[in-house]
């Protein structure tokens, strides 16, 4: 059985929950439900205002007809006998781009007043009464979306009279929020004294958190907290064979419990290659504005050092650059053949080393539109594995002394220039972790191939690469329905065979390995459910604990292979830890021809 986990904070987190300690970043808003006339009768109309009391920076949703996104947010009354409830009046929106450099959509900000007339009925008894609301809304940054509160109760008590004053019915609106109104933890004087630190914010004046929020690209005011924790590490498929260590990590996060950055350090000894060191950085400040890094470094000359870094804040906001490079050397790939009928027997190892670079530069300046030009550069050499071969891989050959090598292209150096042209149409309701929306990418290269001795490799090939999601929601956001497809095409099939379209990993096929499948062109698609389970405070994060069920569909075609010839059909399930609108952990396990297989870790989700 194939697997693969990575676990570096799973345990902690689900020990440490909500029983735990209880704290406000779960309802960053205050709502109360108010009015002047306490006492009413049937002879004039009267009123109750519903008001939503939001942190600065916390926005929430329109009516939910009006609304895009944040989802809207709706009021609903408890049904009572000879009371007449008009429709809420919401006060006039603010316009915002919303996710930012995505689209603008009317929000609501700061203290919102919003205006529920009712009356009753000449026929209802005097005395004391409840009214209640259900009230969804869902609390948001201009980066996206929190976790939904789904039918929320809130009451307020009335007394019916015989007769009553007139009263004016006043007119909805929005109020500054104080600057000292924010989300406040509560005492840690109930947390363990061994255990605190895992809770209780670092001293923001010690140098080492001021440099932290630097390396985050914190603005200055961001009043943001760091937060310590040591974690245990596992990790293993069946080409890296199984790691297992320990770990410590600094959290960054706004004061309503959202995770925008992220470092930690790690040791673990692996079966095959021995002790590992791992570093690695992940900052969120703003939906188009992030970055991931990772180094690790390990014996038998692995390494693996990579950056991602968006911005599409530039020149106010109507350019953007997305960049990406990373230098790997893995003693350990894995060669199974080409085409969809290889098999886990024909299992092969190698030595591959590739430097990559690539940039893309893109106009933003269209509402949810992008267009975009970049270049990248690959560089690739593959070479014998690591040297000494542990019993449990005893049986792998060499790819170079396998049958599998006898025609094969790419066992040699070779590079690979590209030129590329990207348009990308994005009406997701946010960048990561969305609910609703369609998102579509589109990207034409040409590329040229060099620095190879074999004259069967084709100098050159164009590609296209297209990849689509569609997001489907209800108001509640509980349940959520992902439709994606992936199409990736080659106009040239004796390329060398790390060129090649693939399938596998976590963004394709997901019971599979990277490049578990080679061939010249390579489609997908796939359907997912999500549902949210519940949602907690674990160690002071609000985090969505979601269950996903999926179908992935794909198979390699091309070079006398129909598409539908030895198409693989891959049921699974996930575990997804959410903290919304950035950090995720993520755990898969699927089914495919190689038996179940595990994949995950902690990113930025889709």
């Amino acid at each position: 059985m194939q697997v693969k986990k990575f676990i570096p904070f799973i345990i902690l987190l689900f020990i440490f929950s909500k029983n735990l300690i209880a704290q406000t970043v779960e309802k960053p808003i205050v709502i109360k439900i108010m009015t002047d006339a306490k006492t009413v009768s049937h002879e004039y109309p009267s009123y109750v205002v519903v008001q939503l009391k939001a942190p600065n920076g916390i926005l929430l949703g329109v009516e939910p007809k009006e609304a895009r996104t944040p989802p809207g947010t709706k009021i609903t009354p408890k049904n009572i006998s000879g009371f007449h409830f008009e429709k809420p009046i919401f006060p006039e929106p603010k316009e915002e781009w919303i996710p930012a450099k995505l689209g603008k959509a009317k929000v609501l900000k700061e203290t919102v007043n919003i205006v529920v007339p009712f009356s009753v009925d000449k026929n209802v008894s005097p005395g004391a009464y409840d009214l209640t609301f259900y009230i969804t809304y869902t609390p948001s940054y201009n980066a996206g979306k929190l976790s939904t509160h789904v039918k929320e109760e809130y009451s307020i008590n009335i007394n019916v009279a015989s007769s009553s004053k007139k009263v004016i019915i006043p007119q909805p609106s929005i109020e500054p929020t104080s600057s000292d109104f924010y989300v406040k933890p509560k005492s840690f004087d109930d947390i363990p004294s061994g255990l605190r630190f895992m809770f209780k914010p670092l001293n923001e004046e010690n140098a080492l958190i001021k440099g932290l929020h630097k390396i985050w690209i914190d603005k200055p005011g961001h009043g943001k907290t760091v937060r310590f924790m040591p974690f245990p590490s596992m990790s293993s498929t069946n080409i890296t064979s199984l790691s297992a260590g320990m770990g410590a990590a600094f959290f960054n996060s706004t004061k309503e419990g959202t995770m925008t950055g992220m470092i930690s350090m790690s040791g673990s000894y692996n079966d095959l290659i021995g002790g590992i060191l791992s570093l690695r950085a992940i900052s969120c400040p703003g939906a188009y504005y992030n970055y991931q890094f990772l180094a690790n470094f390990g014996g038998e000359g692995y390494r693996d050092i990579s950056l991602h870094h968006e911005n599409f804040t530039v020149a106010n906001s109507k350019f953007g650059y997305d960049f990406s490079f990373r230098s790997l050397e893995e003693p350990r790939m894995r060669f199974y053949g080409i085409g969809n009928e290889t098999v886990g027997e024909n299992e092969t190892a190698y030595r591959q080393t590739n430097l990559h670079t690539a940039l893309d530069l893109y106009s933003v300046g269209i509402q949810n539109f992008r267009f975009g030009v970049g270049v990248s550069y690959d560089d690739y050499d593959v070479g014998t594995s690591f040297e000494k071969l542990r019993t449990s891989v005893e049986n792998i050959d060499y790819l170079q002394n396998s049958s599998l090598s006898n025609g094969l292209l790419g066992i040699d150096e070779s590079s690979l220039l590209s030129l590329k042209v990207n348009f990308i149409y994005d009406r997701k309701d946010q960048e990561f972790t969305p609910a609703t929306g369609f998102y579509s990418k589109l990207t034409l290269s040409r590329n040229s191939i060099s620095n190879t001795e074999n004259n069967l490799i084709a100098e050159d090939y164009y590609g296209l690469n297209l990849d689509m999601r569609q997001y489907f929601s209800g108001p509640s956001q509980n349940l959520i329905v992902l439709m994606r497809a992936g199409l990736d095409l080659k106009s040239e099939s004796n390329l060398p065979f790390y060129m090649l379209s693939s399938l596998g990993g976590p963004n394709s096929m997901r019971a599979y390995d990277f490049e578990r499948y080679l061939g010249q062109h390579a489609a997908f698609i796939s359907a997912e459910m999500r549902y949210t389970l519940f949602s907690a405070t674990i160690l002071g994060y609000p985090m969505d604990i979601e269950m996903g069920a999926f179908l992935d569909v794909g198979q390699i075609f091309g070079d006398s292979v129909d598409i539908g010839d030895g198409l693989k059909v891959d049921p699974g399930f996930s575990i997804r830890m959410i903290n919304k609108p950035n950090v995720g952990v993520i755990m898969n396990y699927a089914f495919g021809d190689d038996g179940g297989y595990f994949t995950g870790g902690i990113g930025l989700p889709f």
